[in-house]
């Protein structure tokens, strides 16, 4: 589901999955599965089930390739989706499951309702830009990752918020300098 939501690519990429830590155990054909049901429960008008979306999958010339790798990095299990440019990373821990990779910037993120993810300039006060808007939009801000991966260069910005941002605050988002791209995500909730 999440997928199909932070890429810019309009048509479907062959895919990576890469099972890394002690998932390399892992038969790789549930993972597989439940990855293209995902996947195409938001890209196509189909009925999609774990019965038939491998079958839909090969019909419309998807293709998923499985990876192992013994390191996870920090993580004792993390998966990787890896899609033309875009990839994301999650692990499961005992508090639930994480987003902790997003187009390569590490986070660690509830994947549950509403998300704001933005890619900007890493300048002083871009924060503050950014919550100014939504609070202009009364939008409240549950939880926030900054992540960059130099001193300089580019940032992201994934923030959790009491509900969807309407297509204007999403406008004045992007018509923010610096900004590059800002992506509304819409998960289920948290069933905690």
């Amino acid at each position: 589901m999440l997928y199909p939501q932070i890429t810019s690519s309009s048509a479907l990429p062959d895919f990576t999955l890469a099972l890394q830590g002690t998932l390399v155990e892992l038969p790789a054909e549930p993972v597989t599965v439940a990855f293209l049901c995902g996947l195409l429960q938001m890209t196509t008008d189909r009925r999609v089930s774990i019965v038939n979306a491998q079958a839909i999958a090969d019909e419309l010339a998807i293709s998923v390739h499985v990876r192992r790798e013994e390191s996870a990095g920090p993580f004792a299990s993390r998966l990787r989706v890896v899609g033309g440019e875009t990839s994301l990373a999650g692990t499961s821990s005992s508090s639930g499951p994480r987003i902790v990779e997003l187009d390569g910037y590490e986070v660690d993120a509830l994947p549950a309702g509403a998300l704001v993810m933005t890619q900007h300039r890493d300048v002083p006060g871009m924060v503050g830009k950014v919550g100014t808007v939504l609070g202009e939009a009364a939008i409240n801000i549950s939880a926030m990752q900054v992540s960059r991966n130099s001193i300089g260069g580019d940032a992201a910005m994934v923030l959790a918020i009491d509900r969807s941002a309407d297509e204007a605050t999403l406008e004045r988002l992007r018509a923010i300098d610096g900004v590059r791209s800002v992506r509304a995500l819409q998960l289920p909730p948290q069933t905690r």
